[in-house]
């Protein structure tokens, strides 16, 4: 059964934002953090600690975006997807909790992640009601 339209659009838009964010701080994580007023220093250890999650999220963006197009893979890009902005948001709410408030581009990006993350689970839930509505029911007691 294909996906309903609302999850392929959230599927495009939740994987297109991850895939990018993923490729631009595996491009250049240093410029990405400094928009948001972090500072990254040329020291390999660190770069190397923040591509390396860059890149599960540019494809976990990528499977997403594959997701819009291939039928058989957007519940589960679609679960993964609010997996990943889910956990996201929660590191990020422990952190404001330990270290304090952050700046206004990373607390516009916990809201944006908290709300990615619950869209991706609303419209498979949804994609599954209206799967489920549009199939025969069983009558008791017919086969």
């Amino acid at each position: 059964m294909q996906p309903t339209r609302v999850l392929r659009a959230t599927l495009f838009l939740s994987g297109a934002i991850a895939a990018t964010i993923g490729a631009a701080l595996l491009i250049d994580p240093v410029a990405f953090h400094a928009s948001n007023g972090s500072q990254l220093h040329d020291n390999p250890n660190l770069l190397s600690e923040v591509r390396a999650p860059a890149g599960a999220l540019f494809l976990v963006g990528v499977f997403g975006l594959a997701a819009t197009f291939r039928s058989r893979w957007a519940h589960p890009a679609a679960r993964t997807l609010s997996a990943v902005y889910l956990s996201y948001a929660f590191a990020r709410l422990v952190s404001l909790v330990v270290d304090g408030l952050p700046g206004p581009g990373l607390l516009a990006a916990t809201g944006i992640e908290l709300v990615l993350g619950c869209a991706c689970l609303w419209a498979v839930r949804r994609d599954q009601r209206t799967s489920l509505a549009g199939r025969p029911r069983m009558i008791a007691g017919m086969a």
